[in-house]
């Protein structure tokens, strides 16, 4: 996953299914929605002190975030 910030607007992209993320950050914690070729739906992120790594939740269409979605920077 690649993510690019402007502001507190945040965008990115990973490989799986040509996914796509949209998403404001408020203090340590983005929230927002992510896009595949297979579905969409809503995400939150929450970073560490540093950003380099984040615990996050993520869930199809408008439904609460609860599946796990966990990363970490890599050099």
């Amino acid at each position: 996953m690649t993510l690019q910030q402007n502001g507190n607007k945040v965008t990115g992209t990973y490989k799986h299914r040509d996914g796509r993320i949209e998403g404001t950050l408020n203090g340590n914690t983005l929230t927002g929605l992510w896009y595949q070729s297979n579905g969409k739906g809503r995400l939150e992120f929450v970073f560490n002190s540093y950003f380099s790594a984040f615990t996050g939740k993520w869930s199809y269409n408008e439904a609460e975030p609860s599946s796990k979605w966990n990363g970490q920077k890599v050099p």
